[in-house]
């Protein structure tokens, strides 16, 4: 069940949704103030994997230009194929003193679509001069093949300059046609630049082709687009190759480090860091040594640590880039407390008359590390009788002491009797281990005839 959207709006954005979770079911009712509908109709929606966008930038130059097929359109309306004119791809690279444009076509052919007479390619860019430059070719070309780049009209859709060059024309399913560019002609680019905010050699690269009617070369030539890669915007910028990501270092202090429960931990990880300019810590997770963690985006916390204990507290660091800390960040909390036992317990007599008072012996030993305050060991029969409780003095840590109870056997059944003892009895003093609190029992033997 999801809230209502609280007004006129008819649109929800779930932002609940577990990735985990394939399939999620809505229904949604109108609400007026007569009362609710009915639920519409269900819908399933299922969720899969979040399409992360490519980068902005690109270090290799392979097709920073993409485009889907199958978009092409022939102008002069007569149908039939327009493969040769769908653009796919387009790429960038370096070679030498020269810019390598490579771009690749749906099926490439020298044929023209029906109705036209020839197609033109053209690869476009902005330099780092701040000029925007083309290629093209047109094909076919009574003339033969002629490979041109120059200064580029976007408005216009043709070059404004015309420099001849070289390249090739390979046809056939994913055909390429590449040219080369002599790189002093269009700006003497830095190849390749570190900096995301530096100037790229190609800015805002895209591609059209544009379908010819008319002899080329011999007048009057109506030209229309065919295609566009991408169908709006433009590719990635090239070439961008910053250093390859650090690790960030994560850096981890605590106060205090140890103390008596329930102890409050402050723990600080703003000394953590990330070598690459510009990148900074983007989470850190907090482990505490006890079988909690947190993560979040600040670099403080607080946690209470319940019981005694020794616990090893880390930190994971976590960059804009989602590397993550390889040094270790440990600090460890010793939270130490008294730990109280009851041993040895003895008596004067184990076999007595009944009525008589039998002083019981028991050592208390605090084998803990901290010293232990004033408390009450308690004296039990038979697993279920209190028969009393003694004052039980502050012992320090790894310390004993002894502590009697005058047991009154006036008004206990003849028989065999078990007596057992029992540190902090009235749970007084928080301790190691809760548990190890009462004694081994000790057996007295109680004879019927009362001592007067």
């Amino acid at each position: 069940m999801v809230p209502t959207t609280g007004d006129t709006k008819t649109t929800y954005i779930d932002t609940t949704a577990d990735p985990t979770v394939t399939d999620y079911y809505y229904t949604a009712k109108a609400i007026n103030g007569v009362g609710t509908g009915n639920a519409s109709n269900e819908i399933d929606l299922k969720v899969g994997p979040s399409v992360q966008p490519p980068p902005p930038y690109s270090c290799s130059g392979n097709n920073i230009v993409t485009d889907a097929g199958g978009d092409a359109t022939n102008p002069s309306g007569l149908g039939g194929t327009t493969d040769q004119a769908d653009i796919t791809g387009i790429s960038f690279a370096k070679s030498g003193s020269n810019l390598i444009v490579t771009m690749t076509v749906k099926n490439l052919s020298n044929v023209p679509s029906s109705g036209t007479t020839f197609t033109a390619y053209h690869a476009a860019w902005t330099s780092s001069d701040g000029v925007t430059y083309a290629t093209e070719l047109d094909a076919p070309d009574p003339a033969g093949l002629t490979f041109f780049w120059g200064q580029w009209d976007a408005s216009q859709n043709q070059l404004t300059t015309f420099n001849s060059t070289t390249g090739t024309f390979n046809q056939g399913p994913n055909g390429t046609i590449t040219w080369v560019v002599p790189l002093s002609g269009v700006g003497n680019p830095t190849i390749p630049v570190s900096d995301p905010n530096q100037t790229a050699a190609v800015t805002n690269p895209y591609g059209v082709t544009i379908a010819g009617e008319g002899a080329l070369g011999t007048g009057l030539v109506f030209t229309h687009p065919m295609d566009r890669a991408p169908n709006t915007g433009y590719g990635q910028k090239w070439a961008v190759c910053p250093p390859p990501n650090s690790a960030p270092t994560a850096v981890l202090t605590a106060n205090p480090t140890s103390g008596l429960p329930p102890l409050t931990v402050n723990f600080d990880g703003s000394g953590s860091y990330d070598p690459d300019s510009g990148d900074q810590i983007a989470s850190y997770t907090f482990s505490f040594g006890d079988g909690t963690s947190t993560t979040q985006n600040t670099a403080t916390v607080s946690h209470i640590y319940s019981k005694a204990g020794v616990y090893s507290a880390t930190l994971t660091v976590k960059d804009s880039h989602g590397a993550a800390n390889v040094n270790s960040a440990q600090v460890t909390i010793t939270v130490t407390a008294p730990d109280l036992t009851a041993d040895a317990l003895s008596a004067t007599n184990t076999q007595a008359k009944q009525g008589q008072k039998i002083p019981i012996t028991a050592t208390i030993t605090n084998q803990g590390d901290q010293n232990a305050g004033l408390s009450y060991t308690g004296f039990t029969l038979d697993g279920k009788t209190s028969i009393g409780q003694v004052a039980t003095p502050a012992i320090p840590s790894h310390s004993s002491v002894n502590v009697t109870l005058n047991w009154d056997t006036s008004k206990v059944s003849k028989g065999t009797h078990s007596i057992t003892a029992t540190a902090d009895v009235r749970n007084q003093i928080v301790e190691t281990d809760e548990t190890n609190n009462t004694s081994g029992a000790l057996t007295i033997y109680i004879q019927g005839n009362k001592t007067k």
